[in-house]
């Protein structure tokens, strides 16, 4: 197997979309920021927003950037 490969994630449905150019920067900037590709970044978020987030689950640079995301200051 080519090391350089990317891991199997199973089967997937190609789509495309094209969101408003302000959130398709936000998605590239969290993507980044998180350390994984724009592409794995929308299918965990669409995954969990549709309650199947078994079968994309987030990786966990995009948890820890999620839960750094809603720290609130103590009340």
């Amino acid at each position: 197997m080519d090391p350089m490969a990317p891991k199997y994630k199973g089967e997937r449905d190609p789509m495309m979309t094209r969101p408003p150019v302000e959130v398709g920067a936000i998605i590239r900037k969290n993507a980044k920021e998180a350390g994984i590709p724009y592409g794995d970044y929308i299918a965990a978020i669409l995954s969990e927003y549709v309650g199947l987030s078994y079968q994309c689950p987030m990786p966990q640079s995009l948890q820890t950037h999620k839960q750094q995301e809603l720290d609130l200051p103590a009340a």
